[in-house]
């Protein structure tokens, strides 16, 4: 018996992380750091109770979980045809530096 409730909560527990993942949104005054530990820290659980992820899966995810300022941004990393392949934390320094700039233009 213990054995089933420790796969039904496995089961419950990735069912949450789905969709949570499936809603995952950047939030009004959170950085680029925050979002991206929020979004690995979700990833990774998931992984861990056996769900795979493709990296461009992910990738997109990742830019079009960010809000509405960064979407021109986001337009131009999903643009580059030969940039296609990156790992996702060659888009999350990308990001950064766009994101220190967009601050020194305010």
């Amino acid at each position: 018996m213990t054995h089933e409730g420790t796969n039904d909560m496995k089961r419950a527990r990735k069912h949450a992380l789905i969709q949570e993942y499936e809603l995952f949104k950047m939030q009004q005054g959170k950085s680029i750091a925050e979002v991206q530990n929020k979004f690995t820290h979700i990833i990774n659980h998931l992984i861990g109770l056996g769900k795979e992820f493709d990296k461009k899966e992910l990738n997109i995810k990742v830019l079009k979980c960010l809000d509405r300022p960064w979407q021109p941004k986001v337009t131009t990393i999903l643009g580059l045809e030969l940039e296609q392949h990156l790992e996702f934390y060659k888009y999350k320094a990308c990001l950064c530096h766009f994101y220190a700039n967009f601050c020194k233009s305010f």
